[in-house]
């Protein structure tokens, strides 16, 4: 999408990408149901603010150039509601974001959650991996992950794995892909690893920097691998690509069943 196309089909393509109903995105934006049809049949062309907001809640701005975005207030929301026993408290930003959730019936009037799958999917939609504030993209060296993992514990690196490679702590579905790193420094880490920057498209090393959330939960296996947060590993996998979001669905029928 670019800033150059109407506004019908930066709504239209928006929501489509984000699998939202017009209804929904309404209910999230604080506008109306015809209002978001007017505009995605070109009959009303939406003010600047109106535009932002319906963008805002599919995971996209204007203000970026019509791209995606990682609103990581929603990663806040997210593991509160989902996690409750990391004790993070939703400042005035993921409160909107909880909201927005529970006027399309994701959060009940006592404040729990309602599904928690579909709740996980949408905090992760647009809070993207790909686009979290800070991360860079490292070449895989020889050994992968795991050389990359040993470096890190070598040299007194805080870290730990998330994404694909870290639900596979858990589940039988394969994805040896793309792995995640959360790191204090990424200039650091990437420096006492050895890692090359990533030019260009194809799979890499993500090295993303740690924050007052994803720190929350770090578990250490029995082998020495330091695992993200349960929860923060399943809206890591639901913001990724290939089958992480099938990883991160199968994660969430285990814990709410277990």
């Amino acid at each position: 999408m670019s800033t150059g196309t109407s506004a019908a089909a930066l709504v239209g393509n928006a929501r489509a990408l984000s699998n939202l109903s017009q209804r929904q995105v309404a209910l999230m934006a604080g506008i109306s149901a015809s209002t978001v049809n007017r505009i995605e049949s070109s009959d009303l062309d939406p003010t600047f603010t109106v535009l932002e907001r319906i963008l805002r809640v599919c995971g996209y701005s204007v203000r970026t150039g019509v791209a995606a975005v990682a609103d990581e207030t929603a990663l806040r929301a997210g593991r509160a509601l989902l996690d409750p026993g990391a004790g993070i408290v939703p400042d005035s930003a993921a409160g909107e974001w909880i909201k927005r959730w529970a006027a399309i019936g994701l959060v009940g009037s006592d404040g729990r959650v309602r599904d928690a799958d579909s709740l996980a999917f949408r905090a992760a939609n647009v809070s993207r991996l790909a686009f979290r504030e800070g991360s860079r993209r490292f070449e895989i060296p020889t050994g992968g992950w795991k050389a990359v993992a040993r470096s890190f514990r070598d040299n007194g690196v805080d870290w730990a794995l998330t994404g694909g490679y870290a639900a596979s702590a858990y589940t039988n579905i394969a994805n040896a892909v793309w792995p995640v790193f959360y790191v204090d420094s990424v200039e650091q880490a990437a420096k006492v690893a050895g890692l090359r920057t990533k030019t260009g498209a194809g799979i890499a090393v993500t090295l993303i920097p740690f924050d007052d959330v994803t720190r929350r939960g770090v578990v250490e296996t029995a082998g020495g691998v330091r695992l993200a947060a349960l929860w923060q590993i399943i809206l890591d996998c639901y913001g990724g690509t290939g089958r992480m979001p099938e990883q991160a669905s199968e994660l969430v029928s285990k814990v709410t069943t277990a």
